[in-house]
């Protein structure tokens, strides 16, 4: 590797003064762009302290230490302190301190307060109209996705104008490669789903022609979020695996990736993987994590033991998460924390935070281009309505969400929001029944076919509970020998050591149903007993 070759130059005692100072700042370039990140590192802080650097070249290696800590566990609040300390001795090279400053005005960097990223971002302001050509496409790849991670409704019209006439230097090529990806990035996390697929398309095939390789990682990592949203699932856990393999150095990237994962294993009823994945989000030191992938991490959470019917864990969760959005004071990013939250608050009886917390959300998202954080508030609110008794109210909230979620597009938000609407109904009674039911057996199939099992087993619960019965479409065959779907999704829950009452908690049955698929389950599986399979 480059970077592997310039550290064991930069390694040779006589290497002269005017060398160090190129093959250090040709290390800091190469290790920017590309995956080898660590050892990097450790070259560069030693070089900081050689004598033979001169001090044109220090500040430019300081910047691009502080780029590359930023990356790294741990590292984020060391490298924005590293990246100040560089600013003050980049006085003289205005397109280096434009590109520090650029880094500090980004809003997703731990729990620092957005009012602290707008003074950066009014003096990047000034620095973008003073520049031109490929310095000015590096500088709007950072300025406009902060924009569009804050909730200004103008910047996506600016897109249009943004390509620079052909033929394009490798330069300008990667910095529209991060213009679009970016711009993906921030359009998947405040909900412009269809925006951020055309975008990551474009800023993909830039990302990789121009040789970028680690655009094209956080572009991955944005894809296989995006697929999330989407409901894009098939293969989605597989595919994550394997990019979290290949980028376990980089923070930003395994963050977002175990998001993803942990999510999937909320939906399939994986408790230990889904609290395993989640726990790498940064949510244990937001401080020093990518603050909308850590609140995604307290929302998964929060899902996670509510499910489990841990609801004093859950209220922890959302409390911590709300603490970082509220110290953070970006509100675009907690669409998917506020209708869990409102959820939980209800449900241990503190209506009045809930209803304080709906109000907070529509006061800091007012004015502003955030559809994910829309769509929550509409979720919000009919929980509020529900709990107050009000069920057409209700109802129409629910509605309201379930149509906001689908023009994101957000397809298993949609779902969810309509199993509420439909519960709705079935609580009105009468003919409203009689249409919940369909609709609660068609959300099951849909469920399913999305690849939410223990989602569409809550709808059959739900059916079963009103006296209808939902057979389930993967077990209208016979299967001999072989395991069925459900016994399937038992023998891993069972090999995992769960009891018969948490498989029936986490798959919606009763612990009769479940004595009786584990014991075909273990017949079939020519096992004795449950501990065997454990063993396995």
């Amino acid at each position: 590797a480059a970077t592997g070759l310039l550290q064991r130059l930069l390694g040779y005692p006589g290497l002269p003064a005017r060398d160090v100072d190129r093959l250090a700042v040709k290390l800091g370039q190469v290790a920017h762009t590309g995956l080898d990140q660590y050892d990097p590192v450790a070259t560069l802080e030693r070089l900081l302290s050689d004598p033979r650097l001169s001090t044109a070249a220090r500040g430019e290696v300081r910047l691009f230490l502080g780029m590359l800590l930023v990356r790294q566990i741990g590292g984020l609040e060391a490298g924005r302190a590293v990246i100040e300390t560089a600013l003050d001795e980049l006085g003289e090279r205005p397109h280096l301190l434009a590109r520090g400053v650029s880094v500090l005005a980004q809003p997703f960097y731990g729990t620092a307060p957005v009012s602290q990223v707008l003074l950066w971002r009014e003096r990047l302001r000034e620095l973008i109209r003073a520049s031109e050509g490929e310095v000015r496409l590096s500088l709007l790849a950072n300025h406009l996705s902060s924009l569009l991670q804050t909730g200004d409704p103008s910047v996506l019209r600016e897109l249009a104008f943004l390509s620079p006439p052909a033929p394009l230097t490798t330069g300008e090529q990667r910095h529209l490669a991060r213009v679009h990806c970016n711009m993906a990035d921030a359009c998947t996390c405040v909900g412009h789903h269809d925006q951020a697929r055309t975008l990551l398309e474009t800023g993909l095939r830039l990302a990789i022609d121009s040789g970028a390789p680690f655009v094209v990682s956080t572009a991955r990592a944005s894809q296989a979020r995006l697929s999330w949203f989407l409901g894009e699932w098939n293969g989605l856990a597989e595919r994550a695996t394997d990019l979290l393999d290949e980028y376990h150095d980089l923070f930003p990237v395994a963050s977002e990736l175990s998001l993803v994962l942990g999510s999937l294993a909320i939906v399939r009823g994986d408790w230990e993987e889904a609290e395993e994945r989640l726990a790498v989000t940064g949510v244990a030191a937001p401080h020093d994590a990518i603050t909308p992938i850590a609140i995604g991490g307290f929302a998964g959470l929060a899902r996670l033991r509510l499910a489990q019917g841990q609801n004093a864990l859950a209220l922890a969760e959302i409390e911590r998460g709300l603490a970082v959005a509220r110290a953070k004071g970006v509100w675009s990013w907690t669409g998917e924390l506020v209708p869990v939250a409102v959820a939980v608050l209800v449900e241990v009886g503190r209506t009045d935070d809930a209803r304080q917390l709906t109000r907070e959300l529509e006061r800091n998202i007012k004015g502003k281009d955030t559809p994910m954080a829309a769509a929550a508030l509409e979720m919000a609110g009919a929980w509020l309505a529900r709990a107050s008794g009000d069920l057409a109210l209700a109802l129409d909230g629910y509605e309201r969400a379930r149509d906001l979620y689908r023009a994101l597009p957000a397809p298993y938000y949609a779902a969810l929001a309509a199993e509420q609407a439909a519960l709705c109904r079935m609580d009105r009674g009468g003919a409203e029944a009689a249409r919940a039911t369909e609709e609660l057996s068609a959300l099951a199939d849909d469920f399913a076919a999305m690849g939410a099992p223990r989602d569409a087993d809550r709808c059959r619960y739900r059916l079963r509970s009103h006296g209808t019965v939902k057979p389930s479409k993967r077990g209208r065959r016979g299967y001999g020998d072989v395991l069925s779907p459900r016994e399937q999704d038992v023998a891993r829950l069972l090999a995992k050591g769960r009891t018969n009452r948490e498989i029936a908690q986490a798959l919606f049955l009763s612990p009769r149903t479940v004595e009786q698929h584990v014991a075909r389950t273990l017949k079939k599986l020519g096992k004795q007993s449950r501990t065997d399979l454990l063993d396995d």
